[in-house]
């Protein structure tokens, strides 16, 4: 999923470069899920780096490892309270604002301007799917990836 100059990991296909690379490269320096394409070749606008991906037989890749992690908000009168920012055939729903004294600013969850929820109550999928989700419920639980 290409966007604000990085390239975000959705998932790693059984077969192909990327998991031909993890099957010989040691644990820890594996390409996973959620990780953050930086760099291809040295380019680091997302457009650069998805056509280099598509077109280059080797390339060179520089990764960002996010911190991955769970939280539960209870809705206020079913709303999050937050200001979020998604394509609709994204991956992920960005998180743009807090709104003040709302769910997410009144609970103890560890939620930032930044942070991309990947998932709600486990379900990964389209951001209208991750929306969708997130109205169903009345205490969520949100997967967070955060950039350092």
């Amino acid at each position: 999923e290409p966007t604000d100059g990085a390239i975000y990991i959705a998932r790693v296909l059984d077969d192909g470069p990327v998991q031909e690379y993890d099957s010989r490269t040691p644990e820890g320096r594996r390409i996973e899920r959620d990780d953050i394409i930086t760099s291809v070749d040295g380019q680091t606008e997302a457009s650069a780096m998805l056509r280099a991906l598509q077109t280059q037989t080797s390339v060179t890749v520089e990764l960002f490892r996010p911190t991955v992690f769970d939280v539960r908000v209870p809705l206020i009168g079913g709303q999050l309270g937050v200001v979020l920012d998604h394509r609709a055939s994204g991956l992920a729903l960005t998180i743009d604002g807090l709104v003040l004294d709302g769910a997410a600013d009144q609970s103890s969850a560890d939620i930032a301007v930044g942070d991309r929820i990947v998932a709600v109550n486990g379900r990964r999928g389209t951001a209208g799917d991750l929306l969708d989700e997130l109205k169903a419920h009345e205490t969520p639980v949100l997967t967070i990836a955060r950039r350092h």
